[in-house]
């Protein structure tokens, strides 16, 4: 079964690549301490954000208009490099004449090279992410997985670099991520192009057809970015303290390898639910809805009894109140994972607007908890507002899920036939 495969491929490089990125913060973090640890982590989040609404839900557009065969996989990429180019120069444009109010709001205080290196970062993200879409649209999962582990693997050679000539800044640190991703971007490019080519001419009509479809599924896609990464955000501008962003990257970083699974599921069901026919979708889902649960369950678990004892060994005393945050975000990720598989679900029907409004309700509820618990709490504010919202989400997603499928909310509740199957898939890889 080919979501099962390609979940697979996903599943087997987000396996390599995690423990790699895992070794990257830990380094990182001792290396450049909290205070330039945060300001990287703001400086990475502000990248990511920027790229994901720059694309303007181009990816999947492109994703359903290949497996469609309204576009060629030549075409496609021709049409989503143009857009994203238009796109990036643009807000590069923007950018500039802002800096110094993004430079201290947001990215607390970092130097102007620091921007001159997102800037330089930015169109090898977007090119990477139009290739993506069609190695994913064209089955080619097995090069979107090595572009997956090839980014850490890129960073952490650079590290070896940094430590070697005892270089502590923000914007060597920066550098290494450019290179990570202009490599992973040649790689998807160059064997994709070589595979199906490469046509610049563009039909009018169906980019028409693409923007209307992107923008649909954009604004959930945005407003699901902005619930992961506005606590960021929030912690910079309120606090402007670099040490305390830092604290709560590092329980981000050491929570998000519970998403390894939910990642893989949600990179390869998404081409699996636009090719399926009516009647196999909701089972589908829900299958891949308890697979996930379980998964991340397991993972969270074992997060939970290591942390206390390995966080503060890895990381150093310094991360120590990391710990908190982290108690609360492993719940959190578990409620994301779920949200993660259910939001690809209604995405693939083009039932955009149940993720939009949820998604945009989870916003509020989130910006509205941290405006108030992060001047209390700090860091731990943060992540119980992530709690809440995310809990809130998912619950909503599941509710409507059921209501829409007629399916018994068991369907969505792992047991040891899902068990027994992650298993085999894990043993199998």
């Amino acid at each position: 079964m080919a979501v099962a495969r390609n979940t697979a491929w996903v599943l087997g490089a987000q396996l390599v690549a995690s423990p790699l990125q895992l070794v990257v913060a830990i380094i990182l973090a001792r290396w450049l301490g909290a205070g330039t640890y945060g300001q990287l982590q703001a400086c990475l989040t502000l990248l990511w954000t920027g790229a994901l609404t720059l694309q303007l839900g181009h990816v999947s557009a492109l994703i359903f208009q290949v497996r469609q065969k309204v576009h060629s996989p030549a075409e496609a990429a021709g049409q989503g490099l143009f857009l994203v180019g238009c796109t990036g120069m643009l807000a590069v444009l923007v950018a500039w004449p802002a800096s110094p109010w993004l430079r201290s709001e947001l990215l607390l205080g970092a130097p102007s090279t620091a921007l001159l290196m997102l800037s330089a970062a930015l169109p090898f993200l977007l090119t990477m992410q139009i290739w993506g879409a069609v190695a994913r649209a064209t089955d080619r999962f097995d090069l979107w997985a090595a572009a997956i582990a090839l980014q850490p693997a890129v960073v952490l050679v650079g590290i070896g670099a940094l430590v070697l000539r005892d270089v502590r800044s923000l914007s060597p640190a920066l550098a290494l991520y450019v290179a990570a991703l202009a490599s992973a971007a040649a790689v998807l490019g160059i064997s994709l192009a070589r595979q199906h080519g490469l046509a610049l001419r563009m039909r009018w009509t169906v980019f028409r057809q693409a923007m209307r479809f992107g923008l649909a599924g954009h604004a959930s896609v945005l407003l699901a970015a902005l619930h992961e990464r506005a606590d960021v955000f929030l912690l910079a501008a309120l606090l402007q303290d670099p040490a305390v962003v830092g604290v709560y990257a590092v329980a981000v970083q050491i929570a998000n390898r519970v998403r390894v699974l939910p990642l893989a599921l949600g990179s390869a069901l998404y081409p699996a639910l636009s090719d399926h026919d009516a009647s196999h979708r909701e089972a589908l889902a829900a299958a891949a809805a308890r697979l996930c649960i379980l998964g991340v369950v397991v993972v969270a678990a074992l997060i939970a009894l290591t942390a206390k004892p390995l966080l503060p060994l890895l990381f150093g005393s310094e991360f120590t109140a990391s710990l908190l945050p982290l108690a609360l975000l492993l719940p959190a990720t578990v409620a994301h994972g779920l949200r993660g598989v259910l939001f690809r679900y209604f995405q693939a029907i083009d039932h955009q607007r149940v993720n939009v409004m949820l998604e945009a309700l989870g916003v509020l509820c989130n910006t509205a908890l941290n405006l108030w618990a992060i001047p209390r709490w700090g860091a731990a504010g943060a992540a119980g507002a992530s709690l809440i919202s995310y809990t809130m989400v998912a619950g909503g997603l599941a509710w409507v899920f059921l209501r829409r499928s007629a399916l018994h909310p068991r369907s969505l509740v792992p047991g040891p036939a899902d068990a027994r199957r992650l298993v085999e898939r894990l043993w199998a890889r």
